[in-house]
């Protein structure tokens, strides 16, 4: 196992580039990547090193060497002599001897001969250096503490946050893939990048475990891993789902041909071709990004949760009836064995450690996921591809959950809370990008999805009443439009967090296919990066807000409210203020984009201010 002062091979390489005068920063680049190119922790590494390099020589009774080794690499001191040649052709040729011009050039120039020195040092130190390498380097090792190899800082996050081995960080990159970092605090996407690309070098096994899965990011090549999984009749993601043939086909399955059937070739094909029809015509245009869109994930989810069950039980969708119906929704609340089925981690789809759930359903998750299976029968009856939907007899034990919205709404004191979180970040482009975001999610109302996708074209300036005012289109659940407001606070915060990222100070001036939010910029890179930020980063920009406000708030009933909140929590709590400040239903319907005023009502349920007038009222009758 490593010393906590422990030096491996690139440690070296990296040390004697310094002695031979190469760039500390291109050295750094090539042998120690996790310095981010900062001036200031390359300079700290090295007289890290040299400082280990002359406590070796002193143990080894070598005072001498330690001396020599402790004045740190040799420099070629600046000089303005000029070179030999002309030096000799100030006098007329012939004149002086060549031993007489060396001499002479010697008095006149004696910083010139510490070129000559400068070398007999690095050679003396080269050789020292090789010394002291056959004696302390050691292999990098799968138990050695992550403080033993990486820079203090990001080590000591590592340790934190229970990665405190190189055998652990690689546990938690093979089962997480580029994600990992997100459970450390202060370790963003670049230093993981960094922290990768360091293992890659100097971890033999890590290659062979991971490769390139550790290095696909959230948002891209997701599809492609999956579908280069092998196909399984087990437990795994419905892109790698092999039919057994020996599944019981049932009575309910409408023969293949019959008249006006669906051509289905199989259960898996019949629900794609479900999940596809929950699709509008553009998004089926981009095959590649159909992953991204919520409702076809969310509809996936539980259809493959129930074919994988089915598949367990020996059976088809046509061989199910009511009483595997009512048993599916049992095993909804406790899908055994829990090793099959449940994966508390959230590992990703294309790692071989993910599973359909992270665990049980209760209450509304168990009678939605129930809802899904039913329209996915509904419809397979509708296409004639089953006779009947058995799926209404699950439905009539199963009780709908009364509404959570009241308890998913922030009070003006925890928004206050949240605003005081803010302002207590240091200033910069991070805080920039969080006071835009925070800004339009509560006075727009927008989903997750809504506000990744959002771009400076789908700002529009309209004439309204004889004013002029802003307007953002956003493409909703479905594909469809909707404009809503931005007022002169979020613009102002959109346009701060613009001039920041150098795009202007005028929305007519930005690109239209600029995304109003996106990832910061890398250390590594010399742009700004220009792709949106993904769903899941907005939800958790904002979780980490709303827990940096649990912290600051005294109220322990705020604190676990700010802890629980969540980025839909804004969606209601717009609705709900809204409708305590007199606003119409069918106008919050409209800001909210639903397609019906009746899912508004339930979705607000009755705001709590009017409920106690309303009992005050009745009570003042009686009493």
């Amino acid at each position: 196992m490593a010393s906590d002062a422990a030096l491996g091979a690139h440690h070296f390489a990296f040390y004697r580039g310094l002695i031979q005068g190469l760039e500390a920063r291109d050295l750094a680049a090539r042998y120690l990547p996790l310095l981010r190119l900062d001036e200031r922790l390359i300079r700290s590494e090295s007289r890290r090193i040299r400082q280990i390099l002359c406590a070796a020589a002193r143990r080894n009774g070598r005072s001498l060497i330690a001396k020599m080794l402790e004045a740190g690499p040799p420099r070629l001191p600046e000089t303005d002599a000029p070179l030999l040649e002309e030096f000799s052709a100030r006098y007329p040729e012939g004149f002086y001897t060549e031993a007489e011009l060396l001499e002479l050039f010697a008095q006149e120039y004696p910083q010139a001969n510490a070129g000559r020195r400068l070398e007999q040092v690095r050679k003396r130190q080269l050789g020292a250096l090789r010394w002291i390498e056959g004696l302390i380097t050691q292999p990098v090792g799968p138990q050695d503490d992550v403080r033993a190899w990486l820079p203090r800082l990001p080590a000591e996050r590592l340790a934190a946050a229970g990665l405190t081995t190189l055998a652990r960080l690689v546990n938690a990159i093979e089962r997480q893939g580029a994600a990992w970092h997100r459970k450390v605090p202060g370790v963003g996407a670049a230093k993981a990048a960094a922290i990768v690309e360091w293992l890659r070098n100097n971890v033999p096994e890590f290659e062979s475990r991971i490769g390139s899965r550790a290095l696909v990011p959230v948002r891209r090549g997701r599809g492609e891993l999956i579908a280069a999984r092998a196909r399984s009749t087990g437990v795994v993601p419905f892109e790698a789902i092999a039919l057994p043939s020996s599944l019981a086909t049932g009575n309910n399955k409408v023969p293949p041909g019959s008249p006006g059937s669906m051509t289905a070739f199989d259960d898996v094909d019949a629900i794609r071709r479900w999940l596809l029809s929950k699709l509008t015509a553009e998004q089926l245009a981009q095959p590649g990004l159909i992953h991204r869109v919520p409702t076809y994930r969310a509809y996936r989810k539980e259809a493959e949760r129930l074919l994988l069950w089915a598949i367990s039980r020996g059976k088809s969708l046509g061989a199910l009836d009511e009483a595997d119906a009512v048993e599916y929704a049992g095993f909804l609340s406790n899908p055994q064995p829990a090793a099959t089925w449940m994966d508390p981690q959230r590992h990703p789809r294309w790692s071989p450690h993910w599973k359909p759930f992270t665990g049980p359903l209760i209450g509304a998750s168990r009678r939605y996921a129930l809802v899904v299976v039913e329209a996915l029968f509904a419809f397979l009856v509708e296409q004639r591809y089953l006779f009947r939907n058995p799926w209404k007899a699950a439905l009539r034990i199963e009780p709908a959950p009364r509404s959570r919205v009241r308890s998913r709404v922030l009070s003006l004191a925890q928004c206050g809370a949240v605003r005081d979180a803010v302002g207590a970040l240091p200033s910069g482009e991070s805080k920039a990008r969080i006071r835009a975001l925070l800004s339009l999610a509560y006075t727009a109302g927008l989903r997750r999805s809504e506000l990744a996708h959002a771009t400076w074209g789908d700002l529009r300036l309209e004439a309204v009443e004889g004013e002029s005012a802003w307007f953002l289109e956003v493409r909703g659940k479905g594909g469809k439009i909707r404009d809503v407001f931005v007022d002169g606070e979020v613009l102002r915060d959109l346009l701060a967090y613009a001039q920041i990222r150098d795009l202007g100070d005028e929305p007519s001036g930005i690109a239209p296919e600029m995304p109003l939010l996106t990832a910061l910029p890398s250390p590594f890179a010399g742009t700004r990066p220009t792709t949106p930020l993904s769903e899941s980063a907005v939800g958790q920009l904002l979780k980490e807000i709303f827990a940096a406000a649990a912290a600051l708030s005294r109220d322990p009933g705020d604190q676990l409210q700010l802890e629980r909140a969540s980025a839909h929590w804004l969606r209601h709590s717009l609705a709900r203020h809204a409708l305590d400040a007199g606003a119409e239903l069918t106008d919050i319907q409209a800001v909210l984009g639903h397609a019906s005023p009746a899912t508004t009502s339930l979705y607000l349920d009755v705001g709590l201010a009017k409920l106690r007038r309303a009992q005050r009222v009745h009570k003042s009758a009686l009493v």
